[in-house]
């Protein structure tokens, strides 16, 4: 049941949301001036179960495990570049429409922050075929078969 919480001068609503890595619960803390839902065990076992919110507290996306939670990032950065970057090629809304067309799912669905892993994939392959946009190598990074390899530490 959400219930309110005070963080960084503001109330909020904390929703009850399960960590996707071990099944506890989690709960709303401060983070860099934000706040994000991490797990109640991350200072006792040192789970990484985490996942970001609204400044409301409303739930960003859908929880996922940590190895989903890295293979989202890279097609969310390079569909970020459909549209923020000063002389992009589409507005935000038309790359958000172009999602959701090209995955074939509601505005709801169409957020990166809800895909699995093989949505991830098609995701980045779309926008490699449709707009040439390709993932950018961190360095140190491995390239494995076209993808960059995601460490679990």
């Amino acid at each position: 049941m959400p219930r309110t919480v005070f963080l960084l001068g503001f109330d909020r609503t904390e929703h009850d949301l399960d960590c996707p890595d071990c099944g506890a619960m989690m709960t709303l803390v401060p983070h860099d001036q934000k706040i994000i839902y991490r797990c109640v065990r991350h200072r006792t076992s040192g789970c990484r179960g985490c996942h970001g919110a609204h400044p409301d507290g409303k739930p960003l996306g859908i929880p996922a495990p940590w190895p989903v939670r890295e293979f989202r990032k890279p097609p969310h950065g390079v569909f970020d570049l459909l549209w923020r970057p000063p002389g992009s090629k589409l507005s935000r809304s038309a790359a958000y429409r172009w999602l959701q067309e090209t995955m074939n799912m509601t505005p709801d669905q169409a957020h990166i922050s809800r895909f699995d892993i093989a949505q991830c994939e098609r995701v980045l392959a779309c926008l490699r075929s449709e707009f040439g946009l390709e993932q950018e190598p961190c360095p140190g990074d491995a390239a494995v078969d076209g993808y960059f390899e995601v460490s679990l530490r």
